[in-house]
């Protein structure tokens, strides 16, 4: 469903910004997938940790087409995928599972992502 969205768009940045607002609506719609990934990592723990290797596997390849384009910086990619399935995962927590009112949008939220991504964190590089 996610890379079904993905597909049309033309930079690593428009990827990951309707990724993100994918998965958010996706969870949103299906927040019993939370429940059983993580569920997964007490009862067969090779399962979590497939779930998470492939898709970081296929997560990859997109960075790593975008890195050769020039579009985003050149830093390992198995790190950069985790770094951002680990924002996505957590972001979504916060705003689906813990607050979320299925009527609130997400723009605000993904918006901020998205500029933390696009300028960093850190003042005076």
């Amino acid at each position: 469903a996610i890379a079904q969205d993905i597909k049309p768009h033309h930079t690593r940045f428009e990827a990951e910004e309707i990724g993100l607002r994918a998965f958010l609506q996706y969870i949103r719609k299906h927040k019993h997938v939370y429940n059983i990934i993580w569920e997964s990592l007490y009862i067969d723990k090779s399962l979590f940790v497939d779930y998470y290797e492939n898709f970081a596997s296929r997560y990859l390849h997109g960075l790593e087409a975008a890195q050769e384009r020039g579009e985003i910086v050149n830093v390992d990619p198995t790190v950069l995928s985790y770094f951002l399935m680990g924002v996505s995962n957590f972001i979504g927590l916060k705003y689906v599972m813990f607050d979320d009112d299925d009527e609130e949008s997400f723009d605000a939220v993904v918006d901020q992502v998205m500029e933390i991504l696009r300028t960093g964190i850190f003042l005076g590089k």
